[in-house]
């Protein structure tokens, strides 16, 4: 028999802390804030606003309900379909779903809701209960590696519920292409200047009016002498620039923003760094759309 007991969710905004590199930092701390989404499904609007969908071309559900922020599935055997199409098949890909099983004391771990997650007939995780919020606020973020699961053209994501003992939860679900950090990256930032071969500052957003946007790394001493080349691609996937040179123990690649083709780009950036012809680095930045000046409405016309 299925045991509901919901929990209120409190909405918190997420503040974003930008800090200066004083010294080689851990790779981790220094991802950028903008990998790209292949598919968003966002249900944090939820009960009022409708989901937010990005590139997926339909979604639907069976035996749910709206909860406040999130989509329950209410009973076992319940499933979420995302129907999606891709231009080309990605070399990685990865699956990330904040999702939960809902507080029910009286469950297993305070609330147990397993879910089967397939694309394209692949089983991706079987019968895996997200864990219980230990606050009322709290969500799960759990990650799947795609590779070899992704096609060209249409795809199709499911989520099965079953045997459940609370409901289960759902508040986002993107399909993303991660970065990618080799072992000859020892450090690495985007930056707007360079000083004395280290960067003056730490930023993955650019706006039209800074005049470059800059990739700084340091590498191993073993890519010492080596040719390294920087491959930035504009936001629709086309490369748009490549630079190289020898490698030194502190290296940057940039393209320039103010002036060029680049400032009417917006959107997300990708920059591939190779060592001799092998990837080393794959990380995003983003170039901000131009703010335009706002025209005072015409005297014969009523302020909305």
């Amino acid at each position: 028999m299925l045991k509901r007991h919901e929990s209120a969710l409190i909405l918190v905004a997420t503040a974003v802390v930008t800090a200066l590199l004083v010294g080689p930092a851990s790779i981790a701390s220094q991802a950028s804030a903008w990998a790209p989404s292949l598919v968003v499904l966002d249900f944090s609007a939820f009960p009022e606003g409708p989901a937010v969908v990005h590139h997926a071309t339909s979604w639907n559900a069976q035996s749910w309900s709206k909860g406040l922020g999130y989509l329950r599935l209410l009973s076992s055997g319940a499933s979420l379909w995302v129907s999606f199409q891709l231009d080309e098949t990605p070399t990685v890909a990865q699956l990330k779903i904040v999702h939960r099983s809902a507080y029910a004391p009286d469950c297993p771990m305070s609330g147990c809701a397993p879910v089967t997650i397939m694309i394209n007939d692949h089983t991706i995780t079987y019968d895996y209960a997200p864990p219980s919020p230990v606050t009322v606020d709290g969500w799960g973020t759990d990650v799947w590696s795609l590779s070899g699961h992704l096609r060209e053209g249409s795809n199709r994501l499911c989520i099965r519920t079953g045997a459940l003992c609370s409901l289960y939860e759902l508040r986002r679900i993107a399909i993303e292409i991660p970065e990618f950090v080799g072992s000859d990256i020892i450090a690495y930032q985007f930056t707007n200047s360079i000083v004395e071969d280290r960067p003056v500052d730490r930023t993955s957003t650019f706006t039209p009016s800074d005049p470059q946007a800059t990739l700084w790394l340091q590498v191993s001493e073993r890519s010492g002498g080596r040719w390294i080349e920087w491959r930035f691609y504009d936001p629709s996937g086309k490369r748009y620039f490549t630079t190289g040179r020898t490698a030194d123990r502190y290296n940057w690649g940039w393209i320039q923003v103010k002036g060029a083709r680049a400032a009417a780009m917006p959107g997300i950036w990708r920059v591939d760094v190779t060592i001799d012809g092998a990837l080393q680095l794959r990380t995003y930045f983003r170039i901000e759309e131009e703010i335009r000046s706002k025209q005072p409405p015409r005297t014969n016309e009523r302020a909305p």
